[in-house]
């Protein structure tokens, strides 16, 4: 069941460890992470695919914030909340949306504890630094617990160094290429 020719003409190749994707190489995975393009259709349509040919205890969002929507009642009640109110605004409340559509476990993978100040005195590259390495911590603490599905943008999974974000993305280097986990990115992503 190869995807990689998603939406027609137009398609979109995925790579899962560096290879083309093929959805049923991951039925003995326990973590899957997925690099998406914030906001592309293709690459939520894929999620779908993932929570329901996969089936995940857990779904973790970077969009959500750090929401932790354990039943339909706790995301509706989220989703009423007005879009201001919501870590990335109108993008969080499009993940509560979608969360609707699953009964799993969703939980937001950000990191919030920090005040606008110290945020404003961060570089780019100390920022993605520490919420890559917070993210870790919360990828390891819901593995404990069940098969985790994750959700964050694809930048978090550069392959590269670069200037701004500094060295090869943590998450990258420690689930890549592992016997229980996959990484999979668009090969239309946002960085190397």
């Amino acid at each position: 069941m190869d995807i990689k020719r998603m939406n027609g003409d137009k398609g979109i190749d995925y790579l899962v460890n560096d290879s083309l994707l093929d959805l049923s190489t991951l039925q003995d995975k326990e973590l899957i992470i997925l690099g998406e393009r914030h906001r592309e259709p293709e690459d939520e349509q894929l999620v779908r695919r993932l929570i329901k040919l996969w089936k995940p205890d857990y779904v973790l969002v970077e969009a959500l914030g750090d929401y932790t929507l354990l039943n339909t009642t706790t995301k509706k009640r989220y989703l009423k909340l007005d879009e201001s109110k919501h870590y990335y605004g109108e993008f969080t409340k499009h993940w509560i949306e979608i969360s609707l559509e699953f009964n799993v476990p969703f939980i937001g993978l950000e990191y919030t504890a920090w005040s606008d100040e110290e945020f404003q005195r961060l570089s780019l590259e100390e920022t993605f630094k520490i919420r890559e390495t917070h993210w870790i911590k919360l990828i390891e603490q819901y593995r404990r617990k069940g098969n985790v599905l994750v959700v964050c943008g694809d930048t978090h999974l550069r392959t590269i160094k670069t200037s701004q974000l500094g060295d090869i993305s943590p998450l990258y280097l420690k689930y890549n290429g592992k016997d229980d986990s996959v990484v999979i990115r668009s090969a239309e992503g946002e960085i190397e």
